[in-house]
């Protein structure tokens, strides 16, 4: 499987501009033959777009790029992208796969830093489900930042009760993909505009 990680440089709260940055990286994956283009955290809104997620008129239009820039792209090239997701009154931050035109899977976020400069618990409610997604015969274990980062024979100070990872891997067999967005970067090289 040829799977591209595309690594954009999103401004916050301009999702027309990140919607057509992502489209245009769609387009070569597709010229090249990839296979499965993976975006960041929240490539849709720039991360982290905090109070704008209080803003109705923001998550719609966030809801209507997915719909005219990721969904119907998607025909080619399997498409994993961070995006907000509404669902009964809750608000995640999610991994959605796309593949053939429709939504084909999704992992929300589970462990929402409250530390330092995050504060992500104000905004998004945790996900607690922890399934592979199918792309080309093959499992997926999706996960979003912060829950790879609770790996009890890794790190010494835990800062959550629960381990993503490990309550994927018990239902899974395939690979894994992680992803996230970082506030700062020294040496990034970004695609140009």
């Amino acid at each position: 499987m040829k799977i591209a990680l595309a690594q954009l440089n999103p401004i916050i709260g301009n999702i027309k501009y990140n919607a057509a940055k992502i489209s245009r990286i769609i387009k070569i994956c597709r010229n090249q033959n990839v296979d499965l283009a993976i975006f960041p955290e929240l490539a849709l809104t720039g991360y982290p777009p905090r109070d704008l997620l209080f803003r109705e008129d923001f998550l719609k239009e966030v809801e209507i790029a997915l719909q005219k820039y990721i969904t119907p792209y998607s025909e080619d090239v399997g498409i994993i992208i961070g995006t907000p997701v509404r669902e009964n009154g809750n608000l995640y931050n999610s991994a959605l796969l796309y593949a053939h035109g429709s939504l084909a899977g999704r992992q929300d976020k589970t462990l929402l830093p409250d530390y330092d400069v995050f504060d992500e618990s104000r905004y998004f409610k945790s996900g607690i489900n922890h399934k592979p997604v199918l792309f080309k015969g093959v499992k997926l274990g999706l996960t979003v930042c912060e829950d790879i980062w609770n790996d009890k024979d890794y790190w010494n100070r835990h800062l959550y009760p629960v381990d993503p990872v490990e309550r994927t891997v018990w239902t899974h067999d395939g690979c894994f993909c992680r992803y996230a967005s970082t506030l700062y970067c020294r040496y990034c090289l970004y695609p140009p505009d």
